[in-house]
Parts: structure tokens; C-alpha cells; sequence
């Protein structure tokens, strides 16, 4: 049992629930302003900070990520194959059967693994991960016989709009207790509320002062739920009462309050993100509105809050497309599809057949990592807005570079980003290793174009879920093509993301307009949930000691990715 603070108010003498308590006229609760959800100081940096936050060890947060990432591949998996019933439920009962959800006991306070921020884009996982145990009901407790206060306790709530008597201004907020709504979608009751079950646990919960975890849900359309759920982290329950509630009947009102020293509200990144998107002009420092020049379909905006005399990134030239050597003869696919519209049916569909029958992406994400991935091609009849040209549609996400305290500059996005998510190409000049060796010291946006260590980011395996291995895998061997690409000169937004020792982004080799095996192009693609604001990064790949100067002798680069596991060198 996870050991407890002391209450604020102790005493020798168990303590009975306080009798209700009248609402107070002279408290007013106002809900979140504009020009307080403008403010974006600190909004940032909480959610770049946020990887280093999370309760309990980092072998906690290995156990929470994987269990999303299988969680959220399984579900792909189950919607690809067309399984009749709720996917995302049925992904979750098949994880546990097989044992893998993880903080299975309910506990009071934090949850190891878990960081403040942390999104969902389905209730059901935060099941899996133990943050909050019921899919529908607002209110999680602890039975009397599992806590060490012998009565039923309130753990963790979920707001999510659901009654017209909430109010919410972010660090803190009245609850509505739960019962007698009619759940019409008109949130109003139609029935008085009792204190019992969740409502009894709440106001036990302000009897002996435990700390309530809160996480918050709003309507988001790019989510695959269409709602988006984010970790706010852990509030008191100062004071509870009984009042006639807007319908007439009573309900019990419960005031919560955050505890100090906690991260930045996830859920109030959430909103000024979505603020953003409606109203550029909100975001500050910004030094160049966008770096593109119009070449990219959203803008991408450089933001400097950084330095004393704020100016953009160095000049270099944008480009959307890979640039060839002059006198290079990039050939041209030799075949395609005959699908018509869109590509589905794979014992008819030649690119589908490619990638071993079966279709890489399912609704506009790929589940895991391949060596090689097989996208429809200028010879294919099948539409432009075919599922299998994903990454063809260019950039689509809002992003930004934004200068770093001490790693240069960075990207991220303005909006949550869903697991498996297709998100930029790696751009530049087309050389050879050879030339790229010539080029030592002036390496730093050299991509060394290799598919088999792509291929390595597959977190966890879930062909145990299936029958028959889900493989994905080509026949094809595939060898080192002795390719990179220099973006120093030329590139896209892709130059400016960093590495990370615990990325959360993986890069994905695809053929679609040749299959020249030395030069794929080079996709990036979410490898687990995003948060807005949150710093994209990937693994360079680099290898301890492998990294040479001209002399021959080894050179060493210091990583300055923050991540918990980091192996404090880049080579």
C-alpha cells in the first residue's frame, strides 16, 4: 500500500464524515479567462519538462510506454482487420489476459510511470496504465478493505464536462458529485443525488485529506476517439456541500485544489494550443512567421523566447523534395495498382501485396516500424487520397522550430499528434558516403540513410495476439546503400529536430515513386502519443566511439537530451 502524507487536520479521534456543509454566496469560482489562457509563460517549458516528472523509476515509465504502445498497435491491428465490436476495448481486454496492463492495484496519489501531461485518446487506457479504473463513471475509489483508512476513498476523477452545475478555472474547480443525470446529452438532472458510492468517497476523501488524481477530457477532432484526455495531476478536496443544483434537485458540490509545485495543467496546454491554432497572432517571440516561404501546405513559425537579441534560424535553402546529384538518374517505378479510389483489397491489390498482404496504414497511422515500407506510386490508378499515399500528402501537422536553452534550435508541434502518426520527410542533397565523409565537420544534418536500423524502433511485439505472425517484413535483402542525405544547405523542417536518447518519433524507409533499394525515402512517424508543445525527437542511431575526424582519431559529442535514460554521449 502506497504510504500516505500526514492530513492538514489530524487528530487521536476517528473522524465521521462532516455533516454538509451550505454553499458559501461569497465564493465565487470563475471559469478560465482569455487573457489567463494567453499567457503562455511556462506553457513551454512544462512541456518539454515533463519527461523527467514522472512518478517512480524510469524502468516505471519503460513498463507505462510499453504498455501503450502495445495497447495502441493492437488496436490498429483490430481496426485493419476489421474485428466486429469496439476495438479500442477489445485491444485492451486481449493486453490483459495476457497480464500486460500495469499498476494493476488501485492506489492513493501518483501513479509510477505516470507523468503530469501525460494524453489519452481513450479513456480505456487509462485503465491499462492505472491512472483511472472505470471507463464511463467520473469517479475511481479504493474499496474499505484496501486502504488503510477502513472506508471507501476517492482516487481519482475524470472531468469531462458531463454536468451543468461544474465549474473549472484550472488550479481549481467545483465538482458536481455523480448520479442523476440523465446522460442525454443535455447534462442535466433529473433526479436528486445521494451520498453514496463515488460521492461518499469524495467526501472521505476531504475527511482524512488524500490527494485525488484529476484528468481532464475535451472533444479534439484529429483524436481517433475524437476526445482528448490529458494528466492534470493531483488535487484536495477542501470542502464538500449539498445545494439545489440548476435542474432543481440536489447535488453535492465538492471543491478541489491543487497541490502546489506540479507541472503545468496538460489541460490547459491542450486549450492554448487549440487557441493557437484559431489565432496565430496569440503566439509570442515569434521571429519568422514562416520558415517555408509558402512551399510547405501549413506554415511553420520560428519562435525565439531565448536569447537577449531574438533572430531567426541561419539561412538556408527550403526545399520539400529530395535534391539529386547533377548527372544522377533516379529511375522510375516500373509498375502499379489498378485500384480504383482507394486501395483495400489486398489479394487484388499489387502495393498492398508488397508489403507481405498486408495495409500498413490504418486510419492515417502505421503501427510499427518496417524495414521497408511500400507506398503507391505515379504508376498506380488508385486516387491521390489513397490511405497508401500517406506520406505523399506532405507536412500536415502545425508545427514550429523553436530555439532550445541549450541544444541549438528544435521542433514540435502545436497539436496533440496520435501514435503512429505520419509527421515529416527527411529532406536535403542526395550524396554518397563517401562524400559524406569528405564532408567531416560539416556533418551535423548528415543522415546516413540505412534501413535496417530504422527498422530496429519497433518497441514492443505483438505478434502473439495473432495466429499467424503479423509481419510486415519484405523478401527482398536489403544491404547498406551507401547513401545519406545533407540537409546543411538545404533541407526541411526535419534539420532542425534533435536527437533523443528516448525519442518519440521513429523512422520509417519508403518506396513510392522508384525501388532502388540504395536511396528510400525517409519518413518520420509518431512512436508513441505526442503532447502539444512537446519537443520531437528521434534516435540519430549513432553508436558509442563510431564517429571519426579526418586524423582517424575517435570524436566524442556530448547529448544534452534531458532523458532519463541518456547515455550522455550523441557518438
Amino acid at each position: 500500500m502506497t504510504a500516505l502524507p500526514l492530513p492538514r487536520h489530524s487528530g487521536e479521534e476517528a473522524i465521521k464524515v462532516q455533516p454538509l456543509k451550505e454553499a458559501d454566496p461569497n465564493v465565487c469560482v470563475a471559469e478560465l479567462s482569455d487573457s489567463e489562457d494567453d499567457d503562455a509563460d511556462g506553457l513551454f517549458t512544462a512541456a518539454a519538462a515533463a519527461p523527467d516528472t514522472a512518478s517512480g523509476s524510469s524502468d516505471d515509465r519503460i513498463k507505462v510506454t510499453n504498455a501503450l504502445s502495445a495497447y495502441e498497435k493492437l488496436r490498429i491491428c483490430y481496426v485493419r482487420d476489421k474485428v466486429t465490436g469496439d476495438c479500442s476495448q477489445k485491444a485492451a481486454a486481449a493486453l490483459k489476459e495476457k497480464n500486460m496492463w500495469v499498476n494493476r492495484a488501485k492506489r492513493i496519489g501518483p501513479v509510477p510511470g505516470v507523468e503530469v501531461g501525460d494524453i489519452f485518446f481513450f479513456r480505456i487506457a487509462m485503465c491499462i496504465v492505472g491512472l483511472h479504473r472505470q471507463t464511463q463513471a467520473g469517479i475511481d475509489t479504493i474499496r474499505p478493505n484496501e486502504n488503510k483508512f477502513g472506508e471507501l476513498i476517492a482516487c481519482s476523477l475524470v472531468l469531462s464536462g458531463g454536468y451543468e452545475d461544474d465549474v473549472d478555472s484550472g488550479e481549481t474547480f467545483t465538482y458536481t458529485g455523480q448520479g442523476g443525470n440523465a446522460y442525454h446529452g443535455d447534462k442535466r438532472q433529473y433526479r436528486d443525488q445521494e451520498l453514496v458510492k463515488g460521492n461518499l468517497g469524495l467526501a472521505n476523501s476531504c475527511k482524512y485529506d488524500v490527494p485525488v488524481r484529476v484528468t481532464r477530457g475535451c472533444l479534439d477532432s484529429k483524436s481517433p476517439s475524437g476526445k482528448i484526455y490529458s494528466y492534470d495531476g493531483l488535487y484536495r478536496v477542501t470542502h464538500f456541500w449539498a445545494e439545489t443544483g440548476m435542474s432543481g434537485f440536489r447535488v453535492f458540490k465538492y471543491s478541489l485544489e491543487r497541490d502546489p509545485g506540479q507541472l503545468e495543467l496538460g489541460s490547459r496546454i491542450v486549450k492554448f494550443s487549440g487557441k493557437l491554432q484559431a489565432k496565430m497572432e496569440a503566439r509570442k517571440a515569434v521571429v519568422c512567421e514562416d520558415i517555408s516561404g509558402g512551399r510547405e501546405r501549413v506554415p511553420i513559425c520560428a519562435v525565439n523566447d531565448v536569447d537577449a537579441a531574438p533572430g531567426p534560424p541561419p539561412p538556408f535553402t527550403y526545399i520539400t523534395k529530395t535534391i539529386f546529384p547533377p548527372g544522377f538518374l533516379q529511375p522510375s517505378y516500373p509498375t502499379g495498382c489498378r485500384c480504383v479510389g482507394r486501395c483495400g483489397d489486398s489479394a487484388s491489390c499489387l502495393c498492398i501485396g508488397k508489403n507481405s498482404n498486408k495495409m500498413p496504414y490504418t486510419d492515417g497511422a502505421l503501427y510499427e516500424s518496417k524495414t521497408i515500407l511500400y507506398e503507391c506510386g505515379p504508376m498506380c490508378r488508385c486516387a491521390a487520397s489513397c490511405p497508401l499515399r500517406l506520406s505523399q500528402q506532405g507536412q500536415t501537422r502545425k508545427l514550429e522550430v523553436f530555439k532550445t536553452e541549450n541544444r541549438g534550435w528544435g521542433v514540435r508541434s502545436w497539436e496533440a499528434i496520435p501514435f503512429g502518426s505520419f509527421i515529416c520527410e527527411y529532406v536535403g542533397e542526395l550524396i554518397s558516403n563517401e562524400e559524406a565523409e569528405r564532408r567531416v565537420g560539416q556533418d551535423e544534418y548528415i543522415f546516413d540513410i540505412d534501413c535496417i536500423k530504422g527498422s530496429r524502433s519497433r518497441g514492443v511485439d505483438i505478434s502473439s495476439f495473432f495466429e499467424e505472425k503479423d509481419g510486415g517484413e519484405i523478401c527482398e535483402v536489403v544491404e547498406d546503400g551507401h547513401m545519406s542525405i545533407d540537409a546543411g544547405s538545404c533541407g526541411n523542417v526535419s534539420r532542425f529536430i534533435n536527437h533523443s536518447c528516448d525519442p518519440n518519433m521513429f523512422v520509417q524507409c519508403v518506396f513510392n515513386d522508384h525501388n532502388d533499394m540504395a536511396y528510400p525515402h525517409v519518413m518520420m512517424f509518431a512512436m508513441k502519443n505526442i503532447r502539444p508543445f512537446e519537443e520531437l525527437s528521434y534516435d540519430y542511431g549513432y553508436e558509442i566511439d563510431s564517429v571519426r575526424d579526418s586524423d582517424g582519431k575517435i570524436k566524442k559529442k556530448r547529448c544534452y537530451c534531458g532523458a532519463r535514460r541518456c547515455k550522455k554521449r550523441l557518438y
